[in-house]
């Protein structure tokens, strides 16, 4: 994965910096572009998005904002109070709520990951928990007893990581909170606690940290769960009668050229965010093969 992400990060860079057509937009920092994205279909946009937060492309949130308004457009009904399914059969409306639902989420958690908390971004987060209440609610036919929407395990998760980001907004982060569906939320909350914080798998990279700790005489205890069951911290070391948490950083945490994913800063992040106070621990061994 480290590898496709290196290989993507220039395709993103020569788009954002195209030569400029008539009415061109102009995103800060990345040149002037052609805005072909009103052609592409909402998968594409998804995506896109998508990986400019796995990449960690913060100089180009501006873009970032230019899917959401695209994904946005391509849901006026929804926001207008119109819905584009009344006339589907119950079963191809419940897939296209689905659809809508795990796209949304998935738009959510970029936002989460590039931090899109200005106060325009914020009006997009709005508009999307607004598409993301009716792909939960409104989805069907009004006739049809309505069936509850069924997440990935990948969209709980991510749907867990936008809630996350969302409390540490303050005051402007309450209002979106209550937009989220509550229901769906305690379910994916329950799945990262039960089922993605015990599911860790430790690296021989992590036992060699481990092997290192105990040779300094060091109370080392390896995937100590959070008090709030959120996080699994790779080692957990009591130094000074003071507990400090060690992520310990391999290869798969980078791109082939040596950049931290985005995902892996957002990870950081949430960490400081919710009070957990952890140093990241990149070890030449990452890069080379040499513990350090």
């Amino acid at each position: 994965p480290h590898q496709l992400s290196a290989a993507i990060a220039p395709l993103l860079e020569a788009g954002v910096t195209a030569a400029a057509a008539a009415d061109p937009a102009t995103l800060p920092g990345a040149g002037r572009v052609i805005d072909h994205t009103s052609r592409w279909n909402v998968k594409h946009v998804v995506h896109t998005a998508a990986s400019l937060a796995r990449l960690g492309c913060h100089q180009h949130k501006r873009l970032l904002q230019l899917l959401v308004q695209q994904f946005l457009a391509r849901q006026q009904d929804i926001l207008a109070g119109r819905h584009p399914f009344v006339s589907s059969s119950s079963g191809s409306a419940a897939g296209a709520s689905k659809q809508i639902v795990q796209q949304t989420i998935l738009l959510l958690w970029s936002a989460a990951v590039l931090d899109m908390s200005a106060p325009a971004e914020l009006q997009q987060v709005q508009q999307l928990l607004n598409v993301l209440h009716w792909g939960v609610t409104g989805g069907q036919r009004r006739q049809q007893p309505q069936q509850p929407v069924v997440l990935s395990e990948t969209s709980q998760a991510k749907l867990v990581q936008a809630y996350m980001w969302l409390q540490t907004l303050g005051p402007s982060g309450n209002p979106l909170l209550k937009r989220l569906p509550q229901p769906l939320l305690s379910e994916s909350i329950y799945f990262w606690q039960q089922s993605l914080v015990p599911a860790v798998v430790r690296s021989p990279f992590q036992g060699e940290v481990m092997v290192e700790l105990h040779s300094m005489k060091l109370q080392a205890v390896p995937e100590a769960v959070t008090p709030d069951g959120m996080f699994s911290i790779d080692i957990l070391v009591t130094l000074r009668n003071q507990p400090v948490a060690v992520e310990v950083m391999g290869p798969e945490h980078y791109t082939a050229n040596k950049v931290q994913l985005g995902t892996e800063m957002h990870s950081s992040k949430q960490h400081q965010q919710q009070g957990n106070h952890v140093q990241r621990t990149v070890a030449e061994q990452a890069f080379t093969g040499r513990t350090q």
